[in-house]
């Protein structure tokens, strides 16, 4: 079960990898979760600090 808008584009966008290769960044990662938040016309979260983009 989702507990976050976040969790829920998780659960509904993406998929587990199956080795450490299958990374995507921060930054397209956020993108991809700003466009799927557009879709139904939800606002997206705020963008959280994190590592190199």
């Amino acid at each position: 079960m989702a507990h976050s808008q976040f969790n829920l584009f998780l659960q509904e966008a993406t998929i587990r990898g199956r080795d450490a290769g299958s990374t995507l960044a921060a930054a397209p990662l956020y993108g991809l979760y700003t466009s799927w938040c557009h879709v139904p016309g939800t606002r997206p979260g705020p963008r959280a600090p994190s590592g190199p983009r």
